[in-house]
């Protein structure tokens, strides 16, 4: 009896055995195999990797992280050429943007990344390269073209006067909108800022100016004349004294008081064109029937220096350094050179140094936007034609033409560091430019 129940122990034991073994045989489960373990094999490779200028000493580099397995990324640059890359920097997982400083547009730039971890590393991404011409930011000002734009000095602000009356502000980098102002009725086709950022002003077809002060951002005054019209521009002086708006004359309003100091123009010769100050900060140039005419604001009246016959030109601009006014007939751009004699400024003599038209790349409609970067190196232009183009401001040829806006490009400005450019049109956006060209 004993053997017996030991007998059937033993079988029930073998049956037992028997039964594991062919479980573990069946097709139920694989054996494990660490290949293909997606957390021990290299990382998928990131995407849509860009390169953009966000100041004159630092380059973006924004990448889509595509893996969930990566320990960081590695980010190779060239300098100068579309090879012989070096590792510069490695990021931390989950990494999907970085910024680089100590850059300058003396040099080409070049990148590509790679994702890793222990088991090894992705393949490469395309390689892109810091271009200029690149859109970086679209702002949607809502339902109303954007008419007039200016960057506060600092370039952390953007000022845009609105075909809704309205004028907003919004901060440069992230484009969110700080503010929202009314008080015109009207279309406000001016905006400009102090060049000690303590004011700005907006001017509007309703015949008013009103001047904002940047400490409380609070209407400090609404400016206006009998006898002005609508105001189509408007630029403070360089030391921020005073206020210049184009309407009919050029008004010139002193900032400490709010008072009227000066009007410009010559009422046999009809409406003034457009006007700037000159930058040594003494002399305004202005377009009247059809001659560009140097004026010095004087403590009584403004005393007319010099006129030359020139071109009908609509509205124009002068270059930092004072050499060159750029300015516009129809759809082309003439530049001029402007001749200092010791303090005196010459148009008397003076030559047409280059005329940019259709056969040079230049627009094909009427051009409403015109600017030189604070820098000198460019010249922007914006047209009816939809396009915004750049120019290089030594030698006047197209460096880049950009598909700017569905409408008309209505505005543009220059960032004070010259290295973005923001343009304003009829399709109520914004857009924010690279020029690291």
């Amino acid at each position: 009896m004993k053997h017996l129940r030991m007998l059937i122990l033993l079988t029930v034991f073998i049956s037992i055995v028997l039964s594991i073994g062919i479980l573990g045989c069946s097709g139920s489960t694989t054996p494990y195999d660490p290949n293909n373990d997606p957390n021990q094999s290299p990382p998928l490779p990131p995407s849509s990797l860009s390169a953009v200028a966000v100041s004159l000493t630092e380059i973006r580099l924004t990448w889509r992280d595509r893996s969930s397995n990566e320990s960081g990324f590695e980010l190779f640059e060239s300098v100068d050429s579309d090879t012989n890359f070096s590792l510069i920097q490695r990021t931390n997982q989950n990494v999907e943007i970085y910024v680089f400083n100590g850059k300058s547009r003396d040099h080409d730039y070049y990148y590509k990344i790679r994702a890793i971890n222990e088991f090894g590393a992705s393949r490469f991404t395309d390689q892109v390269t810091v271009t200029g011409g690149a859109l970086i930011l679209t702002i949607d000002s809502g339902d109303s073209p954007v008419l007039s734009l200016a960057y506060s000095p600092q370039g952390n602000y953007i000022i845009a006067g609105c075909g809704d009356y309205r004028v907003r502000r919004y901060d440069a980098r992230s484009g969110e909108m700080l503010q929202k102002l009314e008080g015109h009725t009207n279309l406000v086709y001016g905006i400009a800022y102090s060049p000690d950022s303590t004011r700005w002003a907006s001017g509007s077809d309703d015949e008013t100016i009103m001047v904002w002060s940047m400490l409380n951002h609070r209407l400090e005054w609404t400016l206006y004349d009998d006898d002005m019209g609508a105001v189509r521009s408007m630029e403070f002086s360089y030391d921020g004294r005073y206020l210049a708006a184009l309407s009919g004359y050029v008004y010139i309003w002193d900032m400490e008081t709010g008072d009227l100091a000066y009007k410009i123009g010559d009422e046999e010769s009809g409406g003034v064109g457009s006007f700037a100050y000159h930058p040594d900060g003494r002399h305004m140039i202005l377009s009247l029937d059809n001659k560009i005419q140097i004026w010095e604001p004087g403590i009584v009246d403004s005393a007319l220096l010099g006129r030359r016959s020139i071109y009908h030109m609509g509205r124009f601009t002068i270059s930092p350094d004072g050499e060159y006014l750029a300015g516009v007939s129809n759809s082309n751009i003439v530049v001029m050179q402007i001749i200092n004699n010791n303090g005196e400024l010459d148009i008397d003599t003076t030559a047409v140094v280059a005329s940019l038209t259709e056969s040079d790349g230049g627009h094909t409609d009427a051009i409403y936007a015109l600017d030189f970067s604070p820098d000198g190196l460019y010249l922007a232009s914006g047209s009816r034609d939809d396009n915004v183009k750049v120019w290089d401001a030594v030698n006047f040829t197209l460096l880049a033409t950009m598909d700017a806006h569905d409408v008309a490009v209505y505005c543009l400005a220059f960032s004070s560091s010259g290295v973005h450019l923001a343009t304003g049109g009829g399709d109520t956006n914004i857009k924010i430019w690279s020029t690291f060209f």
